[in-house]
């Protein structure tokens, strides 16, 4: 928009001149018409020029006009009416009594946000004797003169705002009100009579798009006397949660002064200002009758049933009070942003008439109920300490329209019961603990708008998120899970104006999904991309910068205000070794420190300048030197065939000037590879972002080449030594092999030397031989134990013969005698020797079979536990 002088006049509207005797006697004449229908109750410039921009009304002819050109209303009748964007409809309508109450009942619809409603008593403009109040409306740099300015949470709604005695509105009054209501404005006016004119005004100014829809005005009579029993509900909230603290609040004491003025929490209201305008010194409750238009912020129907209870942020604090669930006709239960405790009741839940319950901001635990009523549309439980999951059942609540969960404790999975919700409009699981991935089943909320679900641990973004919803105007998925590419974004996305991505592990390049993007804003109005936000920031992005942001932020087809990119990898630019030189022009504009925050720091493509070893067979490691290496879960490595196509592996990183590729296992297997073949490989830190000439300047390219593992030759590596050549020699290119010594043969499969015949007869005689003498010496020695010398009966001749008386000499030596027991002693370990022949027999038998079934020339004996000869 312009500068602040000229929204100052845009947003003033209203011409500040009195109405003429015969637009009077239109206006009292108002109140017996019968209410327009069919064309008649459509608001147009053909009808009465009351449609207009920059604070000026159109005649029929085009040409802009101001005063009196305002539609008057005929009290309670339904109009209907399209309001363009940056547009306000001018109103008028006649309070006809001073006890009357103005209750505005609307139902419209758009694509962004509510159209905002001004309201002025007597006058709409900012000078002479009908001075209206400054109002910041915020947004857009939105400013206005009026009483007050409503812009309700929702899309459809009743409002209601009730008199005092003397005709002023209890609430939104200021100065231009209070000062018709007490003294009169000369003959004719209406305020002889305490009665008034009261000026509307309905802006698109902060709608960002235009608005249609259905609405009524009408000021209402009744003042309802309020139930015996519904009126003790009220009196003991306020005894037990509000009285405690209220009766210790400091004269004067106003609760925007104390956040003002305090040091501490100015979250924390020390005090319980409800019904704090009323003198309540002495008493508690500081009411003498039973008037439901006397209690603030109760509303009553016309049989005295509490049918509305706002007192959100009063400082209430207790224990939910369960006796609410006495209030059985209430609709709306707002309790928002005070300090009640405790579990939330399924009895105050499940009251029959309940249509909206919002009880954020307090310090609820427990899980969340289930209404049993199914006529609920709003649901709003946010900023407490509620836990467990989330109960399929809310999947039930078929009219709900508003679902807020945020801020709490809660556990577990989205249930895929919230996708029967097919009427709802806004969602907000954010900040909670739940997991699992997002429901498919969520394609079917077509009408949302807002859905919120930041900082969980969720993961699985669903591309039918910007396909499908296409009503989303937010999409609030930061600081979650979730991985992989940025799905496209459909073109029948063009409500979408909030995208908050930020702190998840989304990666590859996003130049499609921008120009997507710029698609769709520049479809939707110039005035509606203002409100632009795309926070994109901590991720894994990489590629280009996408140029499409130059355009966003300067062009005036968008004028998108407020984009983050930082923190991602998106790659420094071939020429300037840093940004473009368009996004450099922004850094260089008056914002540089707004752009340097919101597209950080580029990164710098890794370079190569050698590999070990230049030969590498498959899956064999390659150590790659260089520079800009970084550690990175997308780390890859690729090699480029001879024919343009492209071979991917994993990238080890070491140090920023070292990483580790794997040539890949199946290079062979491509067409047109074969060993010696030249392959150029790459290294990418973070998605496509290779080292090649489009990314860096000076490229040279690096080569390594196919070889075959140990043990295979061949152009193709086809050859095995295993297969080729029985495992006993070398396999060659040409697949001959070259066998090791002491094989030959085409295949090596045949032993150049072989052990002669005679050779295995020795040595099996020999074995047999052995073997019967150490049979034989066990069992002489077997007859020595048993006390039956065989040994020396077999030597008696021998000894007979030889045997001669001995001299003195030896008989005094003892010689000529067989000492006792000598059989025993010499052959009492001949068991053991045997049983080492038999250990050596085993082993020969070994040899043997080893010489016959390999062609060994040689076997060698080892009797003894010493090498024998050979054989």
């Amino acid at each position: 928009m312009g500068s602040p002088t000229t929204l100052f006049v845009v947003l003033s509207f209203f011409a500040c001149i009195s109405l003429s005797d015969a637009a009077i006697r239109s206006l009292q004449q108002t109140e017996s018409t019968a209410c327009p229908t069919g064309s008649d109750a459509v608001i147009n410039d053909d009808d009465v020029p009351s449609l207009g921009r920059m604070g000026y009304v159109y005649d029929s002819d085009g040409n802009p006009t101001r005063g009196l050109d305002k539609k008057t209303l005929i009290n309670g009748c339904t109009y209907l009416v399209t309001i363009s964007d940056q547009t306000e409809l001018y109103l008028v309508i006649k309070r006809p009594t001073n006890t009357s109450r103005l209750v505005y009942n609307f139902a419209w619809k758009g694509d962004y946000q509510q159209p905002v409603t001004i309201f002025s008593w007597e006058g709409q403009c900012c000078s002479g004797k009908l001075v209206h109040p400054f109002i910041d409306l915020g947004g857009r740099q939105a400013a206005i003169y009026g009483d007050w300015a409503v812009k309700p949470p929702s899309w459809s709604d009743v409002l209601v705002w009730k008199t005092e005695q003397n005709g002023q509105d209890k609430y939104h009054c200021r100065p231009a009100c209070r000062g018709f209501n007490s003294e009169p404005w000369g003959p004719g006016s209406p305020h002889e009579e305490s009665e008034g004119l009261l000026y509307i005004t309905i802006s698109t100014w902060l709608s960002y798009g235009s608005v249609s829809g259905e609405f009524s005005f009408e000021f209402q009579e009744a003042k309802p006397i309020i139930k015996e029993d519904q009126l003790a509900v009220l009196k003991d909230v306020y005894n037990e949660c509000c009285w405690p603290t209220a009766q210790y609040m400091p004269d004067n004491w106003d609760w925007e002064t104390h956040k003002q003025t305090t040091s501490g929490d100015t979250d924390e209201k020390p005090y319980c200002d409800w019904l704090a305008d009323h003198d309540v010194s002495n008493v508690s409750w500081p009411f003498d009758e039973d008037d439901c238009e006397e209690i603030d912020y109760v509303f009553c129907d016309n049989d005295g049933n509490v049918e509305e209870l706002d007192l959100s942020e009063f400082g209430l604090q207790c224990e939910f009070p369960d006796v609410l669930n006495a209030l059985t006709g209430i609709r709306h239960l707002n309790l928002e942003s005070n300090k009640f405790s405790g579990k939330l009741p399924a009895q105050v839940v499940d009251l029959p008439q309940l249509e909206r319950i919002e009880v954020s901001r307090n310090m609820l635990t427990g899980s969340i109920p289930c209404p049993s009523a199914n006529n609920i549309t709003i649901l709003s439980v946010a900023a407490n300490h509620m836990s467990g999951g989330i109960s399929t059942c809310l999947g039930e609540m078929r009219n709900l329209e508003n679902l807020d969960l945020s801020a709490n404790l809660l556990t577990g999975t989205i249930p895929t019961e919230l996708g029967r919700l097919s009427g709802l409009l806004e969602l907000d699981l954010s900040q909670n603990m739940l997991t699992g991935r997002l429901p498919e089943e969520f394609g079917r909320l077509s009408e949302l708008v807002f859905f919120r679900a930041s900082r969980n641990y969720i993961t699985g973004f669903t591309p039918m998120l910007l396909n499908v919803l296409t009503n989303l105007v937010q999409l609030d998925l930061s600081y979650c899970s979730f991985d992989g590419p940025l799905p496209s974004i459909s073109e029948e996305m063009k409500k979408l104006r909030s995208l908050h991505l930020t702190s998840n592990h989304f990666n590859g390049s996003i130049s499609e999904q921008f120009s997507q993007l710029m698609n769709i804003f520049q479809d939707g109005s110039a005035s509606f991309a203002e409100g632009v936000e795309l926070y994109m920031g901590s991720n894994d992005f990489s590629g280009p910068l996408p140029y499409e942001l130059y355009e966003m932020v300067y062009s005036t087809a968008y004028s998108v205000q407020k984009i983050d990119l930082g923190g991602n990898h998106f790659r420094c630019d071939k020429a300037t070794g840093s940004w473009p030189e368009w996004a450099l022009r922004m850094e260089d504009s008056n914002t540089k420190k707004e752009y340097s925050f919101m597209i950080g720091r580029c990164t710098p493509v890794p370079r190569i300048h050698s590999i070990t070893p230049t030969k590498a067979s498959p899956g064999q490691q390659v150590t790659v030197h260089g520079e800009s290496f970084e550690p990175s879960q997308e780390a890859k490595c690729k090699f480029t065939l001879p024919d343009g196509t492209s071979m991917i592996t994993n990238s080890a990183f070491l140090e920023s000037d070292t990483v580790f590729c794997l040539m890949p296992q199946d290079i062979l297997a491509h067409e047109g590879v074969f060993k010696d073949t030249r392959v150029v490989i790459t290294v990418a830190n973070f998605g496509e972002d290779y080292y090649t000439e489009d990314t860096v300047q000076d490229y040279v390219p690096v080569y390594v080449e196919v070889a075959c593992a140990d043990g295979y030759a061949g152009h193709e590596c086809e050859y095995s030594e295993v297969e080729t050549c029985s495992g006993k020699g070398t396999v060659n290119d040409d697949g001959s092999c070259t066998c090791d010594d002491g094989f030959e043969g085409s295949d090596c499969g045949t032993s150049s030397k072989s052990m002669p015949k005679y050779a295995i007869v020795l040595i099996v005689g020999l074995v047999l031989f052995i073997a019967a003498g150490c049979s034989f010496m066990v069992y002489l020695v077997h007859k020595e134990r048993k006390g039956d010398p065989v040994f020396m009966q077999l030597a008696a001749p021998l000894l007979d013969h030889e045997k001669d008386a001995p001299d003195e000499a030896e008989a005094a030596a003892g010689i000529g005698e067989a000492p006792e027991g000598f059989a025993l002693q010499e052959f009492q370990q001949v068991p053991e020797i045997c049983e080492d022949v038999r250990t050596d027999i085993n082993r020969m038998t070994d040899n043997i079979e080893a010489a016959t079934s390999d062609d060994l020339s040689e076997v060698k004996l080892d009797v003894d536990g010493e090498s024998g000869a050979s054989v």
